[in-house]
């Protein structure tokens, strides 16, 4: 551990506290000089040091998530095996324990121009344990709230959304949208979070258009958040549905543009092209896996509802596959 040139890592982790002095020396060393072992050492001091200096967390955010996006190779991207060592270094217990790692996961989305599905999917999926186990980083110390999504859970998951998507069109992944679909039904059927909402509605359009051969806007334009859920009381489906479509978004619909054949196979050679970079698999384009989320045989939840009521109201055609089970899914609700 050279980079680390005078700090005692044993001294530290014999007295369990990180001082200030002791990140004064550690502020000195440029991410540059670190190796995987350098950055495992830290991640040790942040997991056994109990007692930790407050100017700790943000330091330890940008040390590592420097070093993983432009230190580690390829530099300012991040490779599925990157990607899976850093999940291993901030998950050891197979999840994330302390907000101080969820940012860090963010921080790395935010910093590296692309990233593998796997680190996105990881990130969302700790909002996910909130809602199912109430537990987790996002829910330290407090009574298991099972059920339930909280406003800022929702901010967290438009962050990485929108980071993961890079300054790019880039359409939402089945990897999202599928923990999206879980965090919906995990939810508590008998209270309607429109903030939510409004995010689940736009997500799954994205997906779905994109898959029926529209070219998508940035992810900032299609799941931005607007005030109309601020400022209703009613929150069934229908008038959720009706409020959307009357304060204007449905002209976030009009961002979205069928592509000519040449235009879509533009698009496919283009996430080929970050799979290679990211070293994942080539994903299939169809639109089967959404088919059966909402072809299923069980009752549609509230927001599912929303859904189908919103996508039957805005002026799109979507997969003849998909609006056969559109189509039948809004004739039952």
């Amino acid at each position: 551990m050279g980079a680390f040139g005078s700090v005692s890592f044993g001294e530290i982790l014999a007295r369990g506290s990180l001082r200030e002095t002791d990140l004064a020396k550690l502020s000195a060393i440029d991410a540059r000089q670190l190796t995987p072992d350098d950055v495992q050492a830290l991640f040790a001091l942040h997991v056994q040091c109990l007692v930790k200096d407050a100017g700790w967390s943000d330091w330890f955010i940008g040390i590592v998530s420097d070093y993983v996006v432009h230190t580690a190779e390829p530099q300012g991207y991040l490779t599925e095996e990157n990607a899976q060592w850093l999940i291993d270094q901030a998950a050891r217990s197979g999840w994330v324990e302390t907000r101080t790692e969820l940012d860090l996961l963010i921080d790395v989305l935010e910093s590296a121009r692309w990233a593998p599905r796997s680190l996105i999917a990881f990130g969302l999926s700790q909002v996910r344990r909130a809602v199912v186990a109430g537990d987790g980083p996002l829910r330290p110390g407090q009574p298991r709230a099972l059920g339930l999504l909280f406003d800022e859970e929702i901010e967290i998951m438009r962050r990485m959304i929108y980071a993961f998507g890079g300054d790019g069109s880039m359409a939402l992944t089945r990897s999202e949208v599928e923990i999206l679909f879980d965090i919906n039904a995990a939810l508590d059927k008998t209270r309607i979070n429109t903030a939510w909402t409004e995010l689940f509605v736009k997500a799954v359009t994205n997906v779905m258009l994109a898959a029926s051969g529209y070219g998508v806007p940035t992810r900032e334009e299609a799941l931005r958040s607007e005030a109309w859920h601020d400022e209703r009381s009613e929150t069934t489906p229908e008038a959720i549905v009706n409020a959307i479509v009357k304060s204007g978004l449905d002209g976030v619909v009009e961002a979205y543009r069928v592509q000519t054949p040449v235009e879509q196979a533009l698009s496919r050679l283009e996430r080929e092209y970050r799979n290679i970079i990211t070293g994942e698999d080539v994903t299939s384009d169809d639109a089967s896996w959404l088919t059966e989320w909402l072809g299923r045989s069980d009752a549609l939840t509230m927001n599912e509802i929303a859904l189908v009521d919103y996508l039957a109201k805005v002026p799109v055609t979507v997969e003849p596959e998909l609006q056969e089970v559109l189509e039948r899914v809004h004739t039952a609700a």
